[in-house]
């Protein structure tokens, strides 16, 4: 069932909305939907936040480009989170950050969608 709603950053989108509605189900669904910003601003919010945590802005298509964004931050956020060991894994930790901050083509995030965390690390310092 295809649905129009008002999302929360006040624009309209139409969503499909699978299953019964015996219990309610499609209905919170809607709701929970509404709760959300559309595709457009949520593209602009993370490359915002990208932008904003020290990124260098992505080259490719519009569509590469979003895609891509979504995966550095993730991966990035993985990455900036692993807890602290000693002073030389936080230096290496900061230049494979400063590395990946710099990537600015987005078809090499796309090529590594899949790759953990780890080979990403081992990728960079390489380099």
């Amino acid at each position: 069932m295809k649905v129009t709603i008002t999302r929360a950053c006040g624009h309209e989108e139409t969503i499909e909305v699978y299953g019964t509605n015996v219990h309610g189900e499609r209905d919170r669904k809607i709701e929970y939907e509404k709760t959300l910003v559309c595709k457009a601003c949520y593209e602009q919010q993370t490359a915002a936040e990208n932008k904003a945590a020290g990124m260098t802005e992505l080259t490719g298509t519009p569509k590469q480009i979003a895609w891509a964004e979504k995966i550095r931050a993730d991966i990035i956020g993985k990455i900036d989170k692993m807890p602290a060991q000693n002073e030389q894994y936080e230096q290496l930790k900061s230049q494979v950050l400063a590395t990946l901050k710099s990537i600015d083509r987005a078809s090499w995030w796309i090529d590594r969608r899949d790759a953990s965390v780890g080979a990403i690390v081992r990728e960079v310092v390489k380099r």
